[in-house]
């Protein structure tokens, strides 16, 4: 119908969505996934039949393999499908269709199970979560013991881990549905995830989103879930350092935030009103306006700006690597060079490359780690003077791989 149109056509127009999805990031997929899963479950809640419910858990399921903000957000979304939709849901699900979904479940989940509450999946969220961030409890500890500080018990009422994290997770909730969020600053930390000078969202489309957010329309239901999926989306982010401007962890905001802009343009539209059609032209305009700058900045400056953040250069650089080399010698020591080189040149890193310490004294004074006996990766030369360490180690056929400006004059004259 028309509001899906708008609301599919605010999307595809989000400077957010257009980052991700041409760079083809987990959530987009992750996105996808949660999108079908929803679908199916209303397929099921209208049309009766128990295949769109086991296809609806399925997709849900499968979500769990791509980005970690669905163990938080899919569980939500599912609680508020179901009691959003209570009196159809409970006359629908049968002993026979629960159990059947309960075994889809266990059966794409059990793999990966472990990962989330003892793996790799929980080591990384005690890596980034507000738990475990150093920086709460050295405040904690800053307030209980600074010369303001009065008597400890009462100290510790009001300075505590559970109140310094709700205070964090309060605030990077309130900053991810904030307007300086959303419309003029964005995520500031990657230049990977937006470019410079834009919001994750048009400014023009601002109006839009208030009009879909104040405006009722006949799609009650509907409305009501995508408030829900809103208000739950920035959670998973918010329980993480820094996740109330982290542009990738909040991307599931994404549709519900492409709805209400929808939302506004029907209401616009259909008012049938001057003002209204007077707004509408405008907003129509300015966007148009925002668009050519947007195209311009994505297209002519941000791929010179942004080029040390996507890690440009590396496949030309190690696909041209001579084959005859003697040893070759990577320079580590401003990026690193690893993942890029194994990557490129098909090499297969075992588990004991994988988990030795990277950075450990090797020959002549220097330190880094030596891959193979043909491969050495240099994190510091050991002196100031790089081409004077090259030219102690060199031997015929050894290859250099070295950052200019970095490790050598940037004025280098290579014919020579």
């Amino acid at each position: 119908n028309a509001l899906a149109f708008y609301s599919s056509a605010a999307l595809s127009f989000l400077p957010w969505h257009f980052q991700y999805s041409r760079a083809g990031f987990e959530v987009t997929l992750l996105l996808s996934l949660i999108l079908a899963g929803t679908l199916y479950l209303f397929k099921f809640q209208q049309q009766h039949k128990n295949r769109y419910l086991y296809f609806g858990i399925l997709f849900f399921c499968l979500s769990f393999y791509t980005y970690n903000t669905a163990n938080i957000f899919v569980p939500l979304i599912i609680i508020s499908i179901f009691f959003l939709n209570f009196k159809e849901f409970t006359s629908l699900l049968k002993f026979k269709n629960i159990f059947i979904s309960g075994l889809i479940f266990i059966i794409i989940t059990l793999p990966l199970l472990q990962q989330i509450f003892f793996g790799s999946a929980a080591n990384r969220f005690s890596l980034i979560s507000i738990f475990h961030d150093q920086s709460t409890i050295n405040q904690i500890i800053e307030k209980r013991t600074s010369f303001s500080a009065t008597n400890q018990k009462i100290e510790s009422l009001f300075h505590n881990k559970p109140i310094a994290w709700l205070q964090v997770f309060t605030q990077n909730y309130l900053a991810s549905l904030s307007p300086s969020f959303l419309f003029v600053h964005g995520d500031q930390l990657n230049l990977r995830h937006q470019i410079t000078g834009f919001g994750l969202i048009f400014i023009s489309f601002s109006p839009l989103l208030i009009f879909g957010l104040l405006v009722k329309n006949k799609h009650s239901l509907l409305n009501k879930l995508m408030l829900c999926w809103l208000f739950l989306s920035p959670i998973a982010a918010s329980l993480t350092i820094n996740g109330g401007t982290h542009a990738t962890r909040l991307f599931l905001m994404t549709p519900a935030l492409a709805y209400f802009i929808g939302s506004g343009v029907y209401y616009l539209i259909y008012s049938q009103t001057k003002i209204s059609k007077l707004i509408l032209i405008t907003i129509v305009l300015t966007t148009i306006f925002e668009i050519t700058q947007f195209c311009h900045e994505y297209f002519v400056h941000y791929p010179k700006n942004s080029f040390e953040v996507w890690n440009y250069g590396y496949q030309n650089l190690f696909q041209s690597i001579p084959q005859n080399s003697n040893h070759i010698y990577i320079s580590n020591t401003t990026y690193n060079s690893l993942l890029p080189y194994v990557f490129y040149q098909k090499y297969s890193l075992n588990q004991k490359q994988i988990l030795d310490d990277l950075n450990h004294p090797i020959d002549n004074n220097m330190s880094g780690f030596i891959l193979d006996s043909h491969t050495t990766f240099i994190n510091n030369w050991g002196q100031s003077d790089v081409l004077q360490k090259i030219n102690q180690i060199s031997q015929f056929g050894d290859t250099f791989l070295l950052f200019q400006i970095k490790d050598i004059p940037g004025d280098m004259d290579f014919s020579q």
